[in-house]
């Protein structure tokens, strides 16, 4: 009796199918950097803006405790942080009111951080 024994070789990959699936691998691991990159580079910025926006609240409260009668005018350079302010008279139709303005430019990106506030006289 002639017996035929007929092995498959269908059990392994090919070398085709193995540069494919590193292809694939190297394409999904090269989007995850750059969303990781990203994030990186968003979170600092939110970071900075943050840190200009805590910065500009203390000068408003400082500039707050000051007194009616005080006019200013300044300019400062804090690091990565520029601080403008402007205290005096608003050009406005309410008696009695000053206008305070501050803003804040944000490092080399040249973000700015508005705000502006009346101040009324409390007679």
């Amino acid at each position: 009796m002639n017996k035929h024994f007929h092995k498959d070789n269908d059990g392994g990959f090919t070398l085709i199918e193995v540069i494919m699936v590193m292809a694939i691998l190297a394409i999904g691991i090269l989007a995850v950097m750059t969303m990781q990159i990203t994030a990186t580079n968003s979170n600092s910025n939110a970071k900075r803006i943050t840190e200009g926006t805590n910065y500009m609240a203390s000068e408003f409260e400082w500039l707050m405790l000051q007194d009616y009668d005080v006019v200013a005018d300044n300019t400062t350079n804090e690091g990565r942080y520029t601080i403008a302010y402007t205290v005096g008279a608003a050009d406005n139709p309410i008696p009695n009111t000053k206008q305070i303005d501050i803003i804040v430019t944000l490092g080399p990106s040249g973000r700015t951080v508005n705000v502006t506030y009346y101040k009324a006289d409390t007679f």
